[in-house]
């Protein structure tokens, strides 16, 4: 007996992708695969290892030549040098005169860390720095300690082994800036003598609060991870099989999601990269209340420019320290204040008032992410976002100075429902919508009869009718799709063949983790949902169709329903009703 996978003509399970292709397992010779594009650097996932992978970056040029793009001030440097990973590629840079440094200058704007690896020569002491600005610090290379620093966010010195040390400064740099690594002569002096060397190898230039893994450049900036154009192969949930994450396009209004010290504090204070983020690195805050008896809390600040009478979603994640609640709560434009107070230990919710919708996922490692959903009003207040610590069902209580919780990622963004984070470091920033379809493939869809079948997880209906699956020849002439309905967790099938509307159909079903399949012939068509029929239509004229649209609108239009997509089939034969019943069970 054939198997589903013998009578497919096209098969897509999410597994291997490069830019801009989303691999087809069958057919096999490459005809079945996806054209994917999103076109922004903002997106993220959440990878194999339950992580959040967002793109990766290196600003600085040459970052391991010190003799090109870089300018050596009374100094010079010799390559072939021993290096901390066993390579020759380190370099000795010798002062000759007061501040013998290298140094490269660039315009950018935003939170940024700054590294290299450094080990002491004739001299035990280097520095980092940042000009106009006069931010610095300074390492001891004999016993890797902070000796001292002036305008940082963070700075750190981590032993590598041999002698060698990653060093960083982490900084709020305002334009155009020059980074030095500049060689002391005998203590911490940089300014005497006309001696003096350090060891010096693999510089970068990074956005957020700490350093990221090494990335090698040489004439321009190199991006790795979540890259432009590259489908995300997400594992949320912790999933040992990934699904395609296919979103709207959508902007995190708030311009510093990760850097809290730039927010308003109230009655608080703010520690920085003091625990381990989802991200899986240490870039996590501490909001710390001080000892009032009153509420304790931080202010998005600069203040965000709503529009009036928009719906907007507001998240981040949390994580209890010694504090175990938290609350999220806005201002509205009304002086309302939509509000969700909820449990770190367990993600349960204490208390809500206003909101159009909630959400609090677990994110592992006591990590939650919790957003609301709500009306931004119309009226003459300002409004604001909030986040505030909770002590025994209370937002206002006596603080110990000491006790608080950890924060990560905040993000607000207009839409009624959160999507994936999108990291922020100094302004707001757009991820654009995914795009998933096959054209051409007039070959591999039925003409006179066929079936879709598409598997989610997490199918939400979120208020108006989204993309699920759908075949046309290009146009909203002919085609053949799925869809959510216009009214609550409901399902739409519509067909039209030469601009005649064949039939729309909705019916009931259940949303969340689904099997999908709509079956279509001339005698009519069926659409089945985890292994029972929800609806059925009569007689149709069956349209010529050329394309497959996963999530999206036929003429191109990005409307996704949301959900995450783990596999979709096309069969040119209408199945049998016992067949879509076992394929979708």
């Amino acid at each position: 007996m054939a198997t589903t996978y013998d009578k497919a003509s096209l098969v897509m399970i999410p597994s291997g992708v490069k830019e801009s292709k989303a691999y087809s397992i069958k057919p096999t010779d490459g005809s079945g695969d996806f054209t994917f594009s999103r076109g922004t650097d903002t997106a993220t996932r959440v990878n194999a290892s339950g992580l959040i992978e967002k793109e990766r970056v290196n600003l600085l040029l040459q970052s391991n030549t010190f003799s090109t793009t870089w300018s050596v001030v009374t100094a010079s440097v010799t390559g072939g040098q021993s290096g901390y990973n066993g390579s020759s590629d380190a370099w000795l840079l010798s002062k000759s005169g007061a501040y013998g440094r290298v140094e490269q200058s660039w315009s950018y704007t935003g939170i940024l860390t700054y590294s290299a690896y450094l080990k002491s020569g004739t001299s035990n002491y280097g520095e980092l720095t940042h000009s106009p600005s006069g931010a610095y610090v300074g390492f001891s290379l004999d016993d890797g300690t902070i000796v001292s620093q002036l305008g940082l966010i963070d700075a750190k010195i981590t032993s590598v082994g041999g002698g060698w040390y990653r060093c960083s400064m982490t900084f709020n740099s305002s334009g155009v800036s020059t980074w030095r690594i500049i060689a002391g002569d005998v203590g911490s002096d940089t300014s005497g003598g006309t001696s003096g060397t350090i060891y010096i190898q693999d510089a970068m230039l990074n956005q957020g609060l700490v350093a990221q893994p090494y990335i090698e450049t040489t004439t321009a900036a190199v991006y790795e991870g979540i890259t432009d154009n590259l489908p995300r192969l997400d594992y949320s949930g912790g999933a040992s099989c990934p699904s395609l994450l296919l979103e709207p396009s959508r902007t995190n209004l708030v311009t510093q999601s990760e850097y809290f010290g730039a927010w308003s504090k109230v009655r608080s204070s703010v520690s920085f990269n003091q625990a381990t983020s989802p991200e899986g690195v240490q870039n996590a805050t501490k909001l710390i209340e001080d000892t009032s008896l009153n509420s304790h809390y931080l202010d998005v600040n600069p203040n965000i420019t709503f529009t009036d009478n928009v719906v907007y979603t507001y998240s981040c994640f949390f994580k209890s320290a010694e504090r175990t609640q938290a609350m999220i709560v806005v201002r509205t434009k009304a002086n309302t204040y939509p509000q969700l107070v909820f449990n770190l230990t367990d993600g349960s919710v204490v208390s809500e008032s206003l909101l159009i919708d909630k959400s609090i996922e677990d994110y592992g490692n006591g990590w939650y992410r919790a957003s609301i959903t709500y009306d931004v009003s119309s009226g003459a207040s300002t409004p604001d976002i909030y986040i505030q610590t909770a002590y025994n069902d209370a937002t206002s209580y006596q603080g110990d100075g000491t006790s608080g919780i950890y924060l990560y990622g905040a993000q607000v963004e207009a839409g009624n429902y959160p999507t994936s984070y999108i990291p922020t470091y100094g302004t707001a920033a757009s991820r654009a919508g995914d795009s998933c379809s096959k054209t051409g493939i007039s070959s591999l869809i039925g003409q006179t009869e066929g079936t879709l079948f598409i598997e989610m997880k997490d199918l939400v209906w979120r208020g108006s009718a989204s993309r699920i699956i759908g075949i046309s020849d290009g146009t909203q002439q002919n085609r053949v799709i799925l869809l959510t309905g216009q009214t609550s967790n409901t399902l739409r099938a519509i067909v039209t063949t030469g601009n005649v509307l064949q039939t729309s159909t909705t019916a009931s079903a259940t949303f969340g983790n689904v099997k999908l399949a709509i079956a279509y012939s001339s005698a009519g068509g069926v659409v089945y949902s985890n292994g029972s029929q929800v609806l059925s239509f009569g007689a149709i004229s069956v349209p010529a169709c050329s394309a497959l649209y996963i999530q999206m609108v036929e003429d191109g239009t990005l409307f996704p329903a949301d959900g995450k997509n783990t596999q979709a089939l096309v069969f040119k034969t209408r199945l049998t009703d016992a067949e879509l019943a076992a394929l979708t069970a």
